[in-house]
């Protein structure tokens, strides 16, 4: 999925892993609000590190994991 990110392939790093591709879709906006905050000399104010914010992002993960290696998940599959 990396490889093809970078090689500006958008539809083969979807295709590759989805759930890959959307992190790191969430971690560039992160990376802008942090550039955009740290020149203004604000703090950067989320809520990521919240305790069901994690909780909420380890089960996303765990879902995807099982269900991309079920008979019905095989759209997920690379």
């Amino acid at each position: 999925m990396a490889h093809a990110l970078a090689h500006g392939r958008l539809g083969e790093a979807v295709g590759l892993n989805a759930l890959a591709f959307a992190l790191v879709l969430v971690a560039a906006y992160l990376w802008v609000l942090w550039t955009v905050a740290s020149v203004r000399g604000i703090p950067v104010r989320t809520r990521l590190g919240d305790r069901w914010t994690i909780f909420a992002l380890t089960g996303a993960i765990v879902v995807f994991w099982i269900v991309r290696n079920l008979p019905f998940g095989q759209a997920l599959a690379p």
